[in-house]
């Protein structure tokens, strides 16, 4: 769309200082996944990361703002346009689109590389929200304990592996079925169904009920 030589993925490291090229097409090829700006190079890249509008040049010898770092030079790279991804109080690196030539940028290919940081920035925030939500349910795999949790509705959303052979129902069994289904005893069926009204409402229950499990043997 660009029509540009290179395009880049620079993402910041722990330093908070020093950006890697993630991932990038026109690069030399041992340079994605391990090429680096330093903070030394007081370049386009680094002033992106401390402002939120995206940052221009049509030519470098025309240039004054920056010093370039040597993975641009060493590319030939003469003009560019660079954009942040995430915001500049958490960024998550660069975006960038560089070319051999002077080019005057157009406000659309300006808006269109924005836009494209801007989707990254959404997969990105998605992607560590799953992760958190991974890490959090194998933490609750890992207690010696049943834990199960469910919507207001009494549907089944989690059944850690405690549970599973607590009760002798396969996490993926459980999971979308409802909790009076397979869980409370028939002696007990109706004060749990007391229980789940209770919680509807935003109360909590604390106390013992006799369960079954999927073979008909039941325990407080």
């Amino acid at each position: 769309v660009l029509d540009v030589e290179y395009s880049g993925l620079f993402r910041l490291q722990e330093d908070g200082e020093t950006l890697l090229l993630q991932a990038g097409i026109g690069w030399q090829p041992t340079l994605v996944g391990r090429g680096t700006v330093g903070p030394e190079s007081n370049g386009q890249l680094q002033f992106t990361l401390y402002t939120d509008a995206p940052v221009v040049v049509e030519d470098i010898n025309q240039e004054p703002r920056f010093q370039f770092s040597e993975l641009l030079t060493d590319h030939e790279v003469v003009s560019g346009i660079t954009v942040i991804i995430g915001d500049r109080d958490a960024p998550y690196g660069v975006l960038g689109a560089h070319s051999r030539t002077p080019r005057v940028y157009t406000s659309y290919e300006v808006d269109f590389l924005q836009a494209l940081a801007n989707v990254i920035a959404e997969a990105i925030a998605r992607k560590e929200a799953e992760d958190q939500i991974y890490f959090q349910a194998s933490l609750l795999d890992a207690v010696g304990q049943a834990v199960i949790a469910t919507d207001l509705q009494g549907k089944i959303t989690h059944w850690n592996r405690y549970a599973e052979t607590l009760y002798g129902w396969r996490a993926d069994e459980a999971t979308g079925r409802n909790i009076l289904e397979i869980t409370p005893s028939a002696a007990s069926t109706a004060q749990a169904e007391e229980i789940m009204v209770q919680l509807a409402k935003g109360e909590s229950w604390t106390g013992e009920f006799v369960v079954q499990r999927r073979d008909g043997s039941s325990f407080p």
